[in-house]
Formats: C-alpha cells, structure tokens, sequence
C-alpha cells in the first residue's frame, strides 16, 4: 500500500517503509514505530521561579514563558519527568501524543 494519509497507514498496516528523495530510508514495524513517539507536555506552574528551577534541572528539550514549561520527551523517560514534577505545586498539565506524521516529518528533517 503507498499512501500519504498516515492514518489510514496506522490503521492498515504492520510494517512502513519510509522513502526520501526515491531511496529508502527505513523500514520500522508499526509497533516500534509508535513507541518512537514523542509525548508532548505542557506544565503550569505556581510560579515563574518554580517553572525555571525545573526547566534547568531537567535534561529534556524545553521552552519557558513565564510560569509554563513545554517539553516533550520519550516514553522511556516519563518516570524520570514525574518524579521531578513531584517536587513542585503545578497548576496544570496538559499532554499530546506525537502524530504519526510528525514523526514521518521527523525522519525527513534529518
């Protein structure tokens, strides 16, 4: 099956194979595939010193504005992520999960 529609490819299909400029690039099980997905977080803080004591003790990629933090991370490092949110009064967390496309989009921008 060749298609654009990722997900219909998430739906259809056991195995994908990715192709950049007619060469073959990869070729991932559909089940790893999704377990590369990033998880994106939002965190409000109570503060905006609290927001930037954690952004610089966490090692994840990070924006800061204000008392928000958004980072996103691997699913092998969320435990690390909530033990360190444990340590601060948040107000909010909001969280998404990587598109399929965004990681296809992620293997072409490299």
């Amino acid at each position: 099956m060749s298609s654009h529609i990722f997900e219909e490819v998430e739906k259809t299909c056991d195995r994908t194979a990715i192709l950049k400029d007619g060469k073959l690039i990869a070729i991932e099980n559909m089940e790893e595939l999704k377990s590369k997905k990033n998880k994106n977080f939002e965190v409000v803080f109570k503060t905006n010193e609290e927001a930037l004591n954690f952004k610089n003790k966490i090692s994840f990629k990070s924006e800061l504005n204000n008392n928000i933090v958004k980072l996103s991370i691997i699913n092998n490092e969320i435990n690390n992520f909530i033990k360190e949110l444990s340590n601060y009064d948040i107000l909010d967390i909001n969280s998404s999960t990587q598109t399929l496309e965004e990681l296809f989009l992620h293997f072409y921008s490299n």
